[in-house]
C-alpha cells in the first residue's frame, strides 16, 4: 500500500513539474515534446499503480501494459496533426476553438465502455484489459488537459475549465477509482453468471 501511496504522488508530481517546465519553454517544438512526455510518464506511471493494486506487486508480464498506457497517453495528440492534415507542429499547437475527435471524452467512454461490457460477458480477457487501459490512460490526458478548457463531452458541450488543485486530486485518484469500479463491476457479473457457463476472469488470476 505504501508503494501505490509513493506512486500515486508521483503521478501529482509529475503533473507539476511538467507545468512548470512548460511556463518556461517557449520554443514549439520543444513544448510539444514537453507535454507529451509529461502526458506519457502520467499514463504510465497511472497504470504502474493500478497493477500493483491488483497484485500487491510489480510483475514482469504486465510491463507491455505499463507500456502501452504511457504510449497512449502520449499517442492521443496525433489527432492535432491528423485535423489540419499537416505535420507542421506551429499549426497543430494552435487549433483555436477547434478541438479533435481523440480529445472527446464522451467519445473515449462509450468507445471503452461498449467493448469493456462484451469482455465480460464473453470472457475475452485481451479485451477486457485493452477496454480498460484505453480508458485510463486517456482520461489522464483528458483531466490534464481540462485544465484549459475543460472536459468535452461532445454533442453536450465542455465543462469549465478545471482548477489546478482539482486536477492534480483527480489525477491521483484516476488509478484507485478504476481499480475499485473494475473490480466492483466484476463482482457483479460473477454473481450474475454464477449459475451459467459464463465466469468473469478476475485480474489476478492471469
Amino acid at each position: 500500500m505504501l508503494c501505490c501511496l509513493i506512486l500515486t504522488f508521483s503521478i501529482c508530481l509529475t503533473a507539476l513539474l511538467g507545468d512548470a517546465i512548460l511556463n518556461v519553454i517557449r520554443l514549439p517544438i520543444s513544448r510539444a515534446f514537453t507535454d507529451s512526455l509529461t502526458h506519457g510518464l502520467i499514463g504510465l506511471i497511472t497504470w504502474i499503480v493500478v497493477v500493483q493494486l491488483y497484485r500487491g506487486k510489480f510483475l514482469v508480464s504486465k510491463t507491455f501494459e505499463v507500456i502501452l498506457s504511457g504510449f497512449i497517453a502520449s499517442a492521443i495528440d496525433v489527432d492535432h496533426f491528423i485535423y489540419n492534415r499537416s505535420f507542421d507542429i506551429n499549426e497543430a499547437l494552435h487549433l483555436g476553438e477547434h478541438r479533435p475527435i481523440f480529445h472527446s471524452t464522451s467519445l473515449l467512454i462509450v468507445s471503452t465502455v461498449v467493448p469493456y461490457i462484451f469482455s465480460l460477458v464473453y470472457r475475452i480477457f485481451w479485451l477486457n484489459r485493452l477496454s480498460w487501459i484505453i480508458l485510463v490512460s486517456g482520461m489522464s490526458h483528458h483531466i490534464r488537459d481540462a485544465t484549459r478548457r475543460g472536459l468535452w463531452f461532445y454533442p453536450i458541450g465542455s465543462t469549465k475549465p478545471l482548477p489546478k488543485y482539482l486536477y492534480i486530486a483527480l489525477l491521483g485518484i484516476l488509478p484507485h477509482a478504476s481499480f475499485y469500479l473494475d473490480t466492483y463491476i466484476g463482482k457483479k457479473f460473477q454473481i450474475l453468471h454464477k449459475n451459467t457457463i459464463l465466469r468473469y476472469i478476475p485480474y489476478e488470476e492471469v
